[in-house]
């Protein structure tokens, strides 16, 4: 039981800092619509280069009998030269960013609706407004991937409005599927509690 309960306060913990990195970018993108961009891909670049160096420092410094078939060195390579090639040429991942967090918010938004089926068959009363929100988030996904709008800065202000209110909506849906979850696990301690009480009285008059 304990097991469990580790694993689900480090899946929270791993959600909350998901919404918030959310967040964030979504304020870089509505104040800085015209290089937020750019800057994101430099970004992503760099962390390529760095895990392309790390591959080659494990693979040339560590055990070979363990990195043999491993194929860091070839990941190393792959990585480091992507990595530099956004770097020089960041154009290349920017028109594909708006395109990737679009498909983020589509995800998201199906991953929310999974959320309010499962709180509907739990008969949670708040399952109404988790799927209200991931029809929201859906559909201004699908908007933001087909790109109705005249200009990218335009795009990208609506895309880091759209990513606050997002990872805002993530916060408060992983707060109330918490609270859900915490009454169910005291609903089963209880009965487990009372179950071992009457096996232990039962026990007791034998």
């Amino acid at each position: 039981m304990e097991s469990i309960k580790n694993l689900l306060r480090s899946v929270k913990t791993r959600l909350v800092i998901t919404a918030l990195v959310v967040i964030a970018i979504g304020v870089l993108f509505v104040l800085k619509p015209g290089t937020s961009g750019t800057w994101i891909c430099y970004i992503v670049g760099a962390a390529l280069c760095v895990s392309g160096v790390v591959r080659f420092i494990t693979y040339f410094l560590g055990d070979f009998r363990k990195s043999f078939g491993s194929f860091d060195l070839v990941w190393g390579a792959a990585l480091l030269l992507c990595g530099v090639y956004i770097l020089v040429r960041p154009s290349l991942l920017y028109g594909l960013l708006t395109t990737a967090f679009a498909i983020f918010l589509v995800v998201d938004g199906v991953l929310k609706l999974q959320y309010a089926i499962d709180l509907y068959r739990m008969k949670a009363k708040g399952w109404w407004f988790v799927l209200a929100v991931a029809l929201v988030m859906g559909v201004l996904g699908v908007v933001a991937l087909f790109n109705p709008f005249a200009t990218m800065v335009t795009l990208m202000t609506f895309l880091g409005i759209t990513l606050i209110a997002d990872g805002v909506m993530d916060l408060v849906s992983i707060a109330y599927v918490h609270a859900v979850a915490k009454r169910v696990e005291q609903v089963v301690d209880d009965a487990y509690a009372a179950a071992t009480a009457i096996e232990t009285d039962g026990e007791v008059k034998e």
